[in-house]
């Protein structure tokens, strides 16, 4: 399942296309029936003209003159057709026309509905990424790399679930100065570094942590090249 408001707006994008499909499809089934009843109209104003022609041609064989009226109401009669079949055939474009207008709007809603499944989708495996990370203990973080305990590094948990990292042991003349910086996550859910003591270049710290969100949470090349630039500051 999708988490947060990304659940939310796929339901509603859902929910609409569900909406415009029905009202696609009764729209085409108008359309259909509208179709069929003008094919019957013409067929049987056909017939209709057909029978009275030929009436006409009787009435024109036995009484001469007098058929001129019947022709006359053959001639009001196919005036009739026509205007009605002209009417009819505005109906099937209008509506024709309609339901292009509708199947282009479901086409967008589609579209819009597949970018949302996939922002919805890559924003969903990016939190329980970071859930999975913030399961991890500081503890679980210092059993991991005991090795660097040598090299004077330790965590500790800072304020608001910061990460504070710290170095000793870089400082020949005083084995225990203190060399820190905390780690954070921000809004876009990337590594940040806050609180550096003491300050390092800014451009390298960013490169550095370029790394670490690229790599998906390697640590061990990032603490140690933190490490290097501490080291740097001291022999400067």
């Amino acid at each position: 399942p999708y988490l947060g408001f990304s659940s939310t707006i796929l339901m509603k994008l859902e929910q609409s296309r569900t909406m415009l499909d029905e009202y696609v499809q009764k729209q085409k089934n108008q359309i259909d029936a509208l179709a069929e009843e003008y094919q019957h109209v013409v067929a049987k104003e056909q017939e209709e003209i057909d029978q009275l022609t030929e009436q006409l041609r009787t009435v024109q064989l036995k009484r001469g003159s007098q058929g001129e009226m019947s022709e006359e109401s053959v001639a009001h009669k196919r005036s009739e057709m026509k205007d009605k079949r002209k009417s009819l055939e505005q109906e099937v474009q209008e509506l024709t026309q309609e339901r292009e207008d509708l199947e282009q709007k479901l086409n967008a809603i589609k579209e819009v509905e597949n970018t949302e499944r996939i922002r919805a989708e890559e924003f969903r495996e990016k939190k329980l990424e970071v859930e999975r990370l913030k399961k991890i203990s500081v503890e679980d973080l210092t059993h991991g790399i005991l090795n660097y305990k040598s090299l004077g590094l330790d965590f500790q948990k800072g304020l608001q679930d910061r990460l504070r990292v710290s170095f000793s042991k870089l400082d020949p003349s005083d084995q225990k100065r203190m060399f820190s910086f905390s780690l954070n996550i921000d809004e876009n859910e990337n590594y940040i570094v806050e609180e550096c003591a003491p300050e390092l270049s800014e451009q390298v710290v960013e490169e550095l942590l370029d790394a670490l969100n690229q790599s998906q949470s390697d640590f061990p090349p990032f603490l140690l090249g933190m490490r290097t630039e501490f080291e740097k500051v001291v022999s400067s």
